[in-house]
């Protein structure tokens, strides 16, 4: 008995079928891989914006206390209390106009936070000098050579003995990075009679991956002293 084999025919894919199965595939790739892209890059500015916000706003309440503390060298007598307002030194000192720190490091602010001394002399022979605190904002860059920053030093000038030093009066401090824009301006206000004026902050920081996503921050200080431009 003869046994008859059949043929099995088997088809192949043509090479447009596999052209085309990659291209689909291709496709889906690509898809999936922009999404998870968008994905990380929304995570990423988000993650920025909310650090950057939260030190943005560390920076104006730190800057807000410090220049609203901004006074005169002021001496007290048994019958009177000298203030050395004639002394051109006493005075804030500004930037004016906006700042890239990008292009331009440069001293931003210089004033004095002065707490009053005592010469009670010849009652009480203990003389107390005044304490007398610097503080410089200035803008410059991280060591990367990339980074621009504002970074705040405070130094005690006059009565580094006196037991009210602290080190608050002694820092040298990095308020915030990836700053694309600073200005300061005076805002004059002729119906307050007294003179006095306000210094108006503003900040500008970028994302450092994402130059376009930019967050600002201002701020609106009254002084104590006269301001002057550096």
């Amino acid at each position: 008995m003869k046994i008859k084999h059949s043929k099995i025919k088997r088809k192949a894919f043509s090479l447009v079928e596999v052209l085309v199965a990659m291209a689909i595939l291709g496709m889906l790739l690509n898809g999936l891989y922009s999404l998870f892209s968008k994905t990380v890059v929304t995570v990423d500015i988000g993650s920025w914006k909310s650090s950057t916000q939260s030190r943005m706003r560390i920076t104006i309440k730190q800057l807000q206390k410090d220049i609203i503390g901004a006074s005169y060298k002021t001496t007290i007598f048994p019958n009177k209390t000298e203030v050395d307002t004639a002394s051109g030194q006493w005075k804030l000192k500004y930037k004016t106009g906006p700042i890239d720190p990008q292009t331009t490091q440069t001293d931003l602010l210089t004033f004095f936070i002065c707490s009053p001394g005592r010469d009670f002399t010849p009652r009480e022979p203990a003389k107390i000098d005044p304490k007398i605190v610097k503080a410089i904002l200035k803008c410059d860059k991280a060591p990367d050579g990339k980074t621009t920053r504002l970074v705040f030093t405070k130094n005690v000038e006059m009565g580094a003995s006196r037991p009210d030093v602290t080190t608050e009066d002694t820092k040298n401090t990095v308020l915030i990075e990836n700053v694309i824009k600073y200005e300061n301006k005076i805002i004059e206000n002729p119906m307050s009679g007294d003179g006095h004026k306000t210094l108006k902050i503003s900040i500008q920081c970028a994302h450092p991956s994402y130059p376009k996503t930019i967050l600002n921050e201002d701020i609106e200080v009254p002084l104590q002293v006269e301001a002057v431009t550096m």
